[in-house]
């Protein structure tokens, strides 16, 4: 089969070349508005007193923080009687979380929650930006700018396009890894060869008497054209790297030429081709043909996806069933149909319930602006157009995905596909022709939503003793009843909030939740955790007799007057309502109950009451915990021991990379570990345990750029500077060194790698590094958890 790409009537779409546009001559888009978004940090904490008029708030300040163990003090005072108080140094949102609830269980605050810093909404600075609608409307396009403001890329994702080529423009300089050309037909391939290392674009022109398109071009454009810097158009990604894969030539592309660059875009080698060594996690295919998905495509796209790349497909542009359209209509594709300016279904394309989702293509007054070139046959200068297709549309997917990746290198392809689903945006109505998720996919792509929902969250723990309490709002559980007393003062999300006290239930500050059929039984409160979890553990706290000066919970604390006395606790298993074990509880007086059970998996947990002392249902909090994670054997203090291939001196020891320190505090005097071979690898750093191990999970920490003041790391933190970007993160079996599932890693900025996995039993671990910035290994931290 010979595929053309997926543009509408046949191969080109509506060509607007720069050059013949003044509106694009160069000007500058406007300023967007500067919505305000939270930083991810901050140093500051918001307090109110019960007292407001308090006498010398400076020193009530100090010893609230003090009896939480915090180093605050008062800044200054703020309207509404609030104060600001300073922390020794930044932490993350989740710890300044932390520190404000603790400090709102002090009976003498009202409430306490982080000073968040805010900055404007990133809006990238390009000179046609302001004629990129499809990136920003709110009608038709992808609500970007919100996405950028959590990422813009990642150096360690690659995005294949499988298309014409690239040819070179000044908007892609910089952008691209080195890719292949993979057309074999000397006929079709407009450059007097076949396959070799050049994916360069030296126009597809002759089928039909037909100009070249630059198609390929205009899609990397989409996907990554060099941004914010002041001219041009701005790309979906402006970090990771474009890989072009030369598939398309005159006329089009054969399958054979199509699925060999699939499957070396993906890693997997090809006869006769080097194998390549940027594997892309992301390839677009804005191309198509009529017909059913072909064993060969389909074999290519389950292979391709079991190496953990995704693979997004134009949906075509003939106005009929895409169940007719291959690639399209393989399983393990996302599918993308084409949506107009004002967000409805573009005439030209393709629809079905085989759609996945759906993207701005062009139409109704607006097409898509990108990178060309000015050549009708063989390429001349760089110029910018607008095309309109459903390869217009598939780039802009391709871009967001590269986006969730960036943040979350961990997801697979049925992860990626499930959160552009779940996160779409729901299809305008009233455009004259509006989509329907039987007929566009589930939405339009909202770039923000993905990416904050692809983001790995970092669970909040219960600071007494380090289990998850899945059920905090702050991880993004919610609560619902079935029904509440008043949802100002006593709301069913206040149940969630980490709370155990019910601190201000007197004054109606949202300490718990209050049922609205006083002694009408049965009442409800449900937690939803957004997302499946193991829960092994619940615990329930309803209303103390002295609300008005509550004290922190005990097992023992019992009560006379307003508490639950009857309940079930229950989860969903999917088509009903299961007590846990032990869940039934009937006279009941203790103000905590806690139920422990084996390891089940749920996404909504209820309380059931059918009983309370007063006639109503009060519960001041529930809490929900996973199964206590396995202790960190690599740790010194749990015997495990470090030695290394070389040391770079004794300010740099192996000791300092399991010393319990993530961060690399006292880096150059014992912080971390440094080899002693510059620009010279593999090196290694060995832990052995003490003793044999069940090891689930594995840690690794790098040099932060900001080696002088380094914060505690998170998941998505990046380096530039000194990290490690190659490496293998391995195991001994007995008899030989082997690497952990996922634990092979090429271009990495993360200071922080996790890698989890079903337990293996083995008494040491390595890092064997391979590469690394400025010349040197260098470890701040291993970690390894091991379950009994």
């Amino acid at each position: 089969m010979n595929f053309v790409s997926g543009a509408p009537r046949a191969l080109l779409v509506a060509l607007s070349v720069a050059a013949a546009a003044p509106a694009f001559a160069g000007g500058r888009a406007p300023d967007a508005a500067q919505a305000l978004v939270a930083a991810d940090a901050t140093d500051r904490i918001i307090v109110r007193l019960r007292d407001v008029a308090a006498a010398d708030p400076d020193r009530r300040i100090a010893e609230i923080a003090s009896r939480i163990g915090e180093r605050a003090q008062r800044l200054r005072g703020m309207s509404g009687n609030n104060h600001v108080l300073a922390l020794p140094g930044r932490v993350s949102r989740a710890e300044a979380r932390a520190i404000a609830q603790r400090l709102a269980r002090d009976p003498s605050v009202a409430y306490a929650e982080p000073d968040l810093r805010m900055v404007p909404q990133r809006v990238p600075n390009d000179s046609l930006y302001q004629y990129q609608w499809d990136l920003f409307e709110p009608a038709g396009g992808i609500n970007l700018p919100a996405a950028w403001d959590r990422t813009v890329g990642s150096s360690g994702i690659v995005v294949a396009v499988v298309d014409t080529g690239v040819v070179a423009h000044a908007d892609l300089a910089g952008r691209l890894v080195a890719g292949y050309d993979f057309i074999s037909s000397t006929t079709a391939s407009n450059d007097g060869n076949g396959r070799d290392a050049d994916a360069s674009d030296p126009g597809d022109y002759g089928c039909n008497n037909a100009s070249s398109s630059w198609h390929g071009t205009h899609v990397a454009g989409t996907i990554g054209a060099a941004s914010n810097n002041g001219s041009g158009v701005a790309g979906i990604n402006w970090v990771s790297k474009i890989q072009p894969i030369r598939a398309l030539g005159k006329c089009g592309g054969y399958t054979s030429d199509i699925v060999d660059g699939m499957r070396w875009a993906a890693g997997i080698p090809v006869a006769g081709v080097p194998n390549n060594p940027t594997p892309a996690r992301v390839i677009n295919l804005s191309l198509g043909g009529e017909g059913n998905c072909g064993t060969t495509f389909q074999n290519a796209i389950n292979d391709i996806n079991a190496r953990g790349s995704v693979v997004v497909v134009a949906a075509g542009n003939s106005s009929v069933n895409v169940a007719t359209t291959a690639p399209a209509n393989c399983n393990g594709v996302i599918a993308v149909a084409a949506t107009t300016r004002n967000g409805g279904h573009a005439s030209y394309s393709n629809y079905g319930t085989g759609i996945t989702i759906a993207a701005p293509g062009g139409g109704n007054g607006g097409a898509i602006l990108s990178t060309l070139n000015g050549g009708s046959t063989t390429p001349a200068g760089d110029t910018y157009a607008s095309y309109q297709g459903t390869s217009m549309a598939t780039p802009h997917v391709a871009g967001v995905v590269s986006l969730m990746l960036s943040v979350n290198p961990s997801l697979t392809p049925a992860q990626v596909t499930s959160i552009l689903k779940s996160t779409a945006r729901a299809f305008p109505a009233g455009t004259g022709d509006d989509c329907a998720t039987t007929t566009c996919g589930a939405g339009i792509v909202d770039a923000a939503a993905a990416v904050a929902a692809a983001a790995p969250v970092t669970p909040p723990v219960d600071t007494g003793s380090g289990r998850v309490n899945f059920a905090l709002a702050s991880l993004g559980a919610s609560a619902t009843a079935s029904s509440t007393y008043s949802d100002y003062y006593y709301p069913a999300r206040a149940a969630i909030n980490g709370d155990r006290r019910g601190m201000g239930w007197s004054t109606g500050a949202e300490a718990g939740w209050n049922d609205a059929t006083g002694s009408a039984h049965p009442d409800w409160l449900q937690v939803d955790f957004g997302t499946t979890r193991s829960i092994a553990e619940i615990d329930v706290y309803t209303l103390q007799d002295n609300y008005t000066s509550p004290q922190e919970p005990t097992e023992g604390m019992t009560f006379a007057q307003y508490g639950i006395l009857d309940f079930e606790v229950q989860y969903w298993t999917g088509s009903a309502w299961q007590t846990i074990s032990g869940g039934s509880v009937t006279g009941n007086n203790k103000v905590w109950r806690k139920f422990t059970f084996t390891p089940i998996s749920a996404r909504q947990i209820r309380v059931l009451v059918l009983n309370a002392a007063g006639g109503y249902s009060r519960i001041v909090e529930v809490e929900a915990y996973g199964a206590a994670q396995g202790s960190n054997v690599a740790l010194q203090s749990n015997g495990g021991t470090v030695v290394a291939s070389s040391t770079h001196s004794t300010a740099f020891p192996a000791s300092g990379a399991n010393n319990g320190d993530r961060r690399g505090l006292n880096w150059m005097y014992g912080g971390g570990w440094n080899d002693g071979t510059q620009g010279s690898w593999p090196d290694v750093l060995q832990v052995n345990f003490n003793g044999s191990k069940n090891v689930t999970e594995i840690d690794v920490f790098t040099l932060q750029d900001a080696y002088g003041n380094p914060q505690e790391p998170t998941e998505t933190m990046t380096f530039s500077q000194y990290g490690i970007t190659d490496f293998e993160v391995q195991y001994w079996n007995g008899s030989a060194w082997a690497t952990v599932p996922g634990g092979s890693v090429v271009g990495n900025d993360r200071v922080w790698r996790r890698f989890t996995f079903q337990a293996i039993t083995t008494n040491s671990i390595r890092v064997v590094v391979t590469g690394a910035l400025a010349g040197y290994s260098r470890i701040a931290e291993i970690e390894a958890y091991a379950v009994p």
